[in-house]
C-alpha cells in the first residue's frame, strides 16, 4: 500500500477511535459538564457573599418574585447545558456513523462483492507498492493471471447461482494458497490474479502456480452437482534490474495467459519477450479490422457444393476474405478469432452476408447460399432477428439460405442454440451441423434439433484411404445421416478418387478443391 494511503488510513482509524470513545462515555461527559457549571457558580458566589446580598435584595423587593425567576433561570440553564451536551454527543455520533460508512464504502470499493477478494483497484495498489519496494528488498516481484477453464458451460447450463457458488469456492481455495503479504484478487468474470511481492527468482513464482493447478483440479461440489474445472495461468516477473511498471507487468502476464489458452488451456506459461510481438500484431489487426469494416474491405468468396451422383452444383458456401489497406491480405484464421474476441463477428457476418446475397441473386433459383455462424452469434438472442432482417433488406429468400453451426457451439449453450435454430428454421432457413465427428454432439441433439444436413469434417476425408478407422467413421456418418433423413456432405475432397469413394459409400454431396477453390465473384452461370 502506498505511504500516503497508509498514513491516511491511520489518521482515519485514530479519529474513529477518539469519536467512539466520546460517544461511549456520553452520559459521563454530560454529568461532568453540569457539575463544572455548578462548581463555577459556587466559586463565584461564595467569596463575595452574593447569595446573602441577593436574599436581602429579594426581601426588599418581594413583589418582584425574584426567587422564582432565579429558580426558573437556573432550571433553564441546566436544561440548556444538558441539551447542548446531548446535541454535541449526537453530532459526534453522526460523525462516527459517517466515518464508519466511509470505511465500509472504502472496503467495498477495494473488494469484490461476490468473493470478498481484493478487486482490480486494490490489486493495482499492492502491485505498485511491490514494484516500488523490490529493489530495497533485494527481490523480484511476480504476478500470476489466472483464468478458469470449463467455467462458462457450468454458468450457462446450471445458472448463475451455481456459477457464483463455484467462484466463491475458487476464492477460498486461492486464499488457502497465498502466503502472508501476497494479494489474491478477482478481476471480473472467471479471471483472478495474485501479486507475489517477493520472489527469489522467476522459478520461485511457479510454485504457487502449481499449487493453484492442483487445488483447482479437485471437483467443486455445489448441492448435488460436482463441477470439474481447471485453470490457465500466465506468469510475469519483474526483477531488480527491470524497469517494468504495473501496466507492463499486467500486460505481460495477460500475454502469457493468452498463450496458455491458445495452446489448449490447463497449464502454466511464463512471459517471453517474443510474446510482445504477438500482442502488438493483434493490436494492429484489431485496429485494422475496425477500420476495414468501416471502409468495406471485407468480401465474400464462394466454394461450390456439388451433388456427388450427378456432378451438379447445388449451391455455394460463403467464406470471408479480407485485403487490408494497411496490412495486405489477412487469412480468416488470423482475423476471425480477433473479430470474436472484440465482439465484431456479428457485424462482420452481416456485412459480408449482404454482399453475398447481392451476388447470389444472380444465381439459378435452386442454388443455395451457406454461411458459417460463430458460437458467439448462436448464443446471442438477437442474432436470428438480425439475420432475417438482413435477408429482407437484401430481398433474399430465407429458404435459399443455409446456416452452418458446429457441434461445439451447440453443446456450449444448448438452450440458446436451440432457440436460435428453431427461430431460423421457422423462417425457412436450413440448418447444417458442421464438422460432424469432431465435437461433442449426441444422437439426442440430432433427434431434437431440426438439422437438414450433416457435414463430415475434412480430417476424416483426408485420412480415409490410409486409415481404416477413418473410413469406418465416414461410412457410419453416411449411414446415420441417411437413416435420419439428412443430407450428408463431405468436406475436403481433393481428388476424383475421394469423390468416387464417397459416392459409393452413399454420401450425397461434396465440397473441396477437386470441385473448385473459393472464388470471389461470378461463380454461377
Amino acid at each position: 500500500m502506498p505511504v500516503s494511503t497508509a498514513l491516511a488510513e491511520r489518521l482515519r482509524r485514530r479519529e474513529d477511535h477518539v469519536a467512539g470513545g466520546l460517544i461511549r462515555h456520553r452520559s459521563t461527559l454530560e454529568g461532568l459538564m453540569v457539575l463544572t457549571v455548578c462548581l463555577a457558580a459556587f466559586a463565584l458566589v461564595r467569596p463575595f457573599e452574593l447569595a446573602e446580598r441577593f436574599v436581602a435584595f429579594a426581601d426588599r423587593h418581594e413583589d418582584w418574585e425574584l426567587d422564582e425567576i432565579i429558580v426558573l433561570a437556573a432550571i433553564l440553564l441546566v436544561g440548556f447545558i444538558g441539551y447542548s451536551a446531548r446535541q454535541l454527543s449526537q453530532i459526534r455520533a453522526e460523525l462516527l456513523k459517517r466515518r464508519e460508512a466511509e470505511a465500509r464504502a472504502t472496503a467495498q470499493a477495494l473488494h469484490d462483492p461476490l468473493t470478498g477478494l481484493a478487486n482490480r483497484r486494490k490489486l493495482w495498489d499492492h502491485l505498485t507498492a511491490a514494484l516500488a519496494s523490490r529493489r530495497a528488498n533485494d527481490a523480484a516481484c511476480g504476478l500470476l493471471m489466472i483464468d478458469l477453464d470449463r467455467f462458462k458451460p457450468i454458468n450457462d447450463l446450471h445458472g448463475h447461482e451455481t456459477g457464483d457458488a463455484v467462484l466463491k469456492a475458487v476464492a477460498e481455495r486461492l486464499r488457502g494458497i497465498v502466503r502472508s503479504g501476497e494479494t489474491v484478487a478477482r478481476l471480473g468474470g472467471d479471471e483472478f490474479a495474485i501479486v507475489l511481492p517477493q520472489v527469489a527468482n522467476s522459478l520461485d513464482a511457479i510454485r504457487p502456480a502449481r499449487r493453484i493447478l492442483s487445488a483447482l483440479e479437485a471437483p467443486i461440489v455445489v448441492g448435488e452437482l460436482s463441477c470439474q474445472i481447471g485453470a490457465s495461468i500466465g506468469i510475469a516477473v519483474a526483477d531488480q534490474a527491470s524497469a517494468t511498471d504495473g501496466q507492463d507487468l499486467m500486460r505481460q502476464a495477460d500475454a502469457a495467459l493468452y498463450a496458455v489458452k491458445r495452446g489448449g488451456r490447463n497449464g502454466i506459461q511464463f512471459f517471453e519477450p517474443a510474446m510482445d510481438a504477438e500482442i502488438q500484431r493483434r493490436a494492429r489487426l484489431e485496429l485494422a479490422l475496425r477500420e476495414g469494416l468501416r471502409r468495406g474491405e471485407f468480401s465474400p468468396a464462394f466454394q461450390p457444393l456439388v451433388d456427388l451422383k450427378t456432378g451438379e452444383t447445388l449451391g455455394y458456401e460463403m467464406l470471408a476474405r479480407w485485403i487490408s489497406e494497411s496490412e495486405g491480405p489477412i487469412a480468416p484464421a488470423a482475423f476471425i478469432p480477433i473479430a470474436e474476441d472484440t465482439g465484431l463477428v456479428g457485424e462482420l457476418t452481416l456485412d459480408i452476408l449482404a454482399k453475398a446475397c447481392a451476388e447470389a441473386s444472380h444465381w439459378p433459383a435452386h442454388q443455395t447460399l451457406a454461411i458459417n455462424i460463430s458460437p458467439l452469434q448462436l448464443r446471442d438472442a438477437a442474432f436470428p432477428s438480425q439475420l432475417l432482417a438482413a435477408l429482407r433488406l437484401a430481398a433474399f429468400d430465407p429458404r435459399r439460405l443455409e446456416v452452418e453451426v458446429t457441434e461445439t457451439s451447440v453443446v456450449t449453450d444448448y438452450e440458446a442454440a436451440k432457440a436460435a435454430i428453431f427461430a431460423l428454421k421457422a423462417a425457412g432457413v436450413r440448418i447444417s451441423l458442421d464438422d460432424f465427428g469432431t465435437g461433442y454432439s449426441s444422437l439426442h441433439h440430432l433427434r431434437e434439433l431440426p438439422f437438414s444436413k450433416l457435414k463430415i469434417d475434412s480430417s476424416f476425408i483426408r485420412s480415409m484411404h490410409e486409415s481404416a478407422e477413418s473410413r469406418m467413421i465416414v461410412d457410419a456418418i453416411v449411414a446415420l445421416g441417411s437413416s435420419l433423413g439428412l443430407t450428408v456432405l463431405a468436406e475436403g475432397i481433393e481428388s476424383a478418387a475421394d469423390a468416387e469413394s464417397l459416392r459409393k459409400l452413399g454420401c450425397d454431396m461434396g465440397q473441396g478443391f477437386h470441385f473448385g477453390a473459393p472464388a470471389t465473384a461470378g461463380v454461377a452461370a
